[in-house]
């Protein structure tokens, strides 16, 4: 299939997805095994807004003379809407724990860990149109490195939505840790990160552990091809000719014991 214009439609909000980073703000694989995070069920919305810039008014003779633009200082804002509670997920997000009491799964709510959340990665899709080759593609946003609070649903006779606040970082890499290139990317810093990709997109992680030489997708998650398996980066470092197969990835050289090992690529459905 050709690759996307650039140019989408959207429609629709699929798919949430949030990952644990380690100290480096590496996906945290905690082995060899596949690391894909894990999905917040029931997307229903999503909202980012991002502050205008500042603009100084120059101004005399009664009239406008002149303006300076400067970078906004106000920060931005996100709020993922969600239809069901995942409180696996709601743990993670908010760096506490989901705790069973014989049968019963309890969670808190405005705890004394605020302040204290985890930096999370979180990626994101819809289905779109493509404007030019008018076929099925996705849109996707990626938050390489945010915080996040969890309110819960309010209780009524409408169906329950709970809201995911999103506090983004200013950060400058991408979400599998490739370095922003003012060359390459055009910036070298960013808060979010629009995608666009032919089938799902999906990124998965490993920790190397100095004997594994090939590291295995989810079989339920295969690659659509080889050509779909778009990069591979060691610690953040890109290798420039791993070997992409549809079933998983064998880097160039074999990444040492503890080094995170993490790739970008589309698959059919997940």
């Amino acid at each position: 299939m050709a690759a996307p214009s650039g140019k989408q439609y959207g429609a629709g909000f699929r798919h949430v997805r949030v990952y644990e980073l380690d100290d480096n703000g590496y996906i945290d694989a905690p082995d060899e095994t596949y690391y894909e995070g894990m999905q917040c069920v029931g997307a229903r919305a999503f909202e980012f807004t991002i502050p205008d810039i500042r603009r100084i008014a120059h101004t005399g003779d009664d009239r406008l003379l002149a303006q300076t633009f400067l970078p906004r200082i106000e920060a931005s804002n996100a709020v993922i809407r969600l239809a069901r509670s995942d409180m696996d997920v709601f743990a993670i997000v908010t760096g506490t724990l989901e705790r069973t009491l014989g049968e019963m799964k309890m969670i808190g709510y405005g705890t004394s860990q605020q302040g204290e959340e985890p930096n999370i990665g979180i990626l994101m899709y819809q289905l779109t149109q493509d404007a030019v080759a008018k076929v099925t593609r996705y849109m996707s946003y990626m938050f390489p490195s945010a915080r996040g609070v969890i309110n819960p649903a309010s209780l009524n006779e409408n169906a329950n939505e709970y809201t995911f606040n999103i506090v983004p970082n200013i950060v400058t890499s991408h979400l599998w840790g490739e370095d922003f290139v003012l060359g390459t990317d055009g910036f070298v810093s960013a808060e979010m990160v629009e995608g666009q990709t032919v089938s799902v997109p999906l990124l998965v992680s490993f920790k190397a552990d100095g004997i594994v030489t090939k590291f295995l997708y989810n079989v339920a998650h295969p690659a659509v091809s080889a050509a779909k398996s778009h990069v591979c980066t060691i610690d953040g470092v890109v290798d420039a000719t791993p070997t992409f197969e549809t079933d998983g990835v064998t880097p160039t050289a074999m990444p040492g014991a503890g080094e995170i090992v993490t790739v970008m690529y589309e698959t059919a459905t997940i």
